[in-house]
């Protein structure tokens, strides 16, 4: 009794001191917070401009800061004042109309660092930004603009989000603007929004097989992939991706069509001969992946998932084998393909075979000779043989009593 009073006492002692020191963290990092707001308004231009860069990692008393950083944006006239202001915002993330209100000023300052840093500052606010979305789509549009910025507005776009009904069509119309690099972060905002970019579909589908640059067509086919089954339409051209001559476009496609799932079957085919025959082992091993989420049990799909076992590369072995198990439940197609992934050159492989055997249970019945060949071989690692163990046990307690053991 004693013990527990004193452990109690203990505990309550620490979560104390622990506390104390919070509060004077917090009173100390409250009293800096108001030093450098007062020096954010110094007539001398060195201490503004330490005070703004300071205020980029506040930690207490951000809307203060927000606000008087919000001032310094747009009336202070020192242009490295204004940089770091905007850079600050961004940092603090304080979502409030005041911050969006300057940082749209900031959008309009004759330095194209202040507008780069306010453009980003506003996809850090997020969708409380939709008022900024026309400025940002005029940045964005603007031919005669720095791409640096541009491509920043598009990223804003993006994490503003699809709630503006302007912003899909924006990021659409800017896929075919003359900067690659401005179409290529259009590429990405739309697939940072993910599904309610659908509309963008078509958009992307034609980026993806026209664009010149191999930078661009592999953010489409990513973006797709992002926007998931609403994405469908676009399947064709995803299709045709997986023989393009850059080993990332591939790749992206491949994955893209595993995230569109079903509705992606068309291309199963397609993608097993990417797993058979492709050179880079990130194709081999999308396709494999991919095969496993859009789910079709052909024969050529199970003969090239089972013929991974034996790929080069492990971890494509290892994904082979795992879409093996999700496209099909037969045991007679699914236990000899993961019995021949027992017997691959890499553990990992073999581990993984195991254990799919040993969820199946009685009905990889047929896997038990192998298993207890591979348990017995003196080239097994311990922890391969310990699963392989486990997986015999399990399908032999759930065999009838009258069923032969092998």
């Amino acid at each position: 009794m004693h013990q527990k009073t004193v452990a109690v006492a203990l505990t309550v002692c620490i979560a104390l001191m622990l506390s104390v020191g919070c509060g004077d963290d917090q009173t100390r990092s409250e009293r800096r917070v108001r030093r450098l707001l007062k020096d954010l308004r110094s007539s001398n231009v060195k201490v503004r401009r330490k005070a703004a860069e300071a205020l980029q990692v506040c930690n207490w008393g951000t809307t203060p800061a927000a606000a008087a950083l919000s001032e310094v944006l747009v009336e202070d006239k020192d242009v490295e004042v204004r940089r770091l202001a905007a850079i600050a915002l961004g940092s603090i993330r304080v979502r409030s109309q005041v911050v969006v209100k300057a940082l749209m000023h900031g959008l309009r300052d004759g330095d194209g660092i202040v507008r780069d840093e306010s453009a980003r500052a506003l996809g850090e606010v997020g969708p409380i930004a939709k008022a900024a979305v026309p400025s940002l789509i005029r940045l964005l549009h603007d031919d005669g603009e720095h791409v640096e910025i541009r491509q920043a507005a598009a990223g804003a776009l993006g994490e503003i989000g699809a709630e503006a009904s302007e912003v899909v069509p924006a990021l659409v119309e800017a896929l075919s603007a003359k900067p690659y690099g401005v179409r290529s972060s259009a590429a990405v905002a739309l697939g940072f929004m993910g599904p309610p970019a659908k509309d963008a579909a078509m958009g992307l589908a034609v980026c993806l097989d026209t664009d010149k640059h191999g930078v661009v067509r592999m953010e489409a086919a990513t973006a797709l992939g992002r926007i998931g089954p609403g994405a469908s339409e676009a399947v064709p051209a995803l299709a045709r991706a997986l023989s393009h001559k850059l080993n990332v476009v591939r790749e992206s496609a491949a994955e893209a069509l595993g995230k569109i799932g079903p509705p992606a079957k068309e291309t199963a085919m397609a993608l097993a001969v990417c797993l058979e025959t492709d050179k880079d082992n990130g194709v081999r091993m999308a396709a494999a992946r991919s095969l496993g989420q859009i789910g079709v049990a052909a024969k050529r799909v199970v003969v090239a998932l089972t013929r991974a076992a034996n790929d080069p590369d492990a971890e494509v072995r290892i994904r082979a084998a795992k879409s093996l198990s999700q496209i099909t439940d037969d045991p007679k197609i699914v236990v000899p393909a993961l019995v021949a992934c027992l017997g691959s050159r890499d553990p990992a492989a073999r581990y993984q075979a195991a254990t799919a055997l040993g969820k199946m249970g009685s009905e990889a019945q047929d896997a038990l000779p192998a298993l207890q060949k591979l348990a017995r071989a003196p080239g097994t690692s311990a922890s391969v043989r310990e699963v392989v163990e486990q997986a015999i046990a399990e399908i032999q307690q759930q065999l009838p009593a009258t069923a032969p053991q092998p």
